[in-house]
């Protein structure tokens, strides 16, 4: 739960799982959009994303490798794609 009382996808154990400040960001871009009922689409993702896209992808590849992310959807219509994935419960993170 958050100060104001709401519920938060964000798990305050990713700032202890030693990941880069870009994964720790893309971590918590991926929670503001799920908290705001958004589609965690990667485009989505890229539309908000400050830094370059290879930093993105690498952040999303290291949130899924330890079971923080997962893919749900993988569409490969249109220019590049896209990829929708979904936070996973924290009792099933890995490392």
């Amino acid at each position: 739960m958050d100060h104001t009382g709401h519920n938060s996808a964000m798990d305050r154990r990713i700032f202890q799982m030693g990941f880069s400040v870009e994964t720790v960001s893309v971590y918590l871009l991926v929670c503001g959009l799920e908290d705001a009922g958004t589609t965690l689409r990667r485009t989505e993702m890229k539309k908000r994303w400050n830094g370059s896209e290879t930093e993105l992808d690498r952040g999303l590849a290291e949130l899924e490798e330890k079971s923080i992310v997962q893919r749900v959807l993988h569409s490969t219509k249109g220019e590049d794609g896209d990829v929708v994935y979904r936070l996973t419960d924290p009792h099933s993170w890995r490392g």
